[in-house]
């Protein structure tokens, strides 16, 4: 027991120090803008392809607008809403 105990203060003191901390930052910022560049993409294409798609009713193009339209809106309230609890959270100070 006495060992895992060292062994947590180990991990807590390595997540103290500043370049611990800005390289994972800058690790999941590199890789958040990559993923939104790659939906941004694949969404216009979606886009692109229905609109210029002559065959395809204009119900049909509403309906897959609407969609799309309606999980990007709940993707970024799920998003807003885990960054503003977040910050009142108060058992962040809780170790676990």
């Amino acid at each position: 027991m006495k060992n895992n105990t060292y062994q947590q203060e180990k991990f807590d003191d390595y997540w103290k120090k500043f370049y611990n901390k800005l390289e994972r930052i800058i690790g999941w910022l590199i890789f958040t803008v990559g993923i939104v560049i790659i939906i941004s993409y694949g969404l216009f294409k979606i886009f692109e392809s229905i609109i210029v798609e002559k065959e395809m009713s204009i119900i049909l193009k509403v309906g897959l607008f609407s969609v799309i339209a309606g999980m990007v809106f709940l993707l970024f309230s799920v998003i807003r809403e885990k960054i503003t609890l977040k910050k009142i959270d108060k058992y962040k100070e809780i170790d676990r």
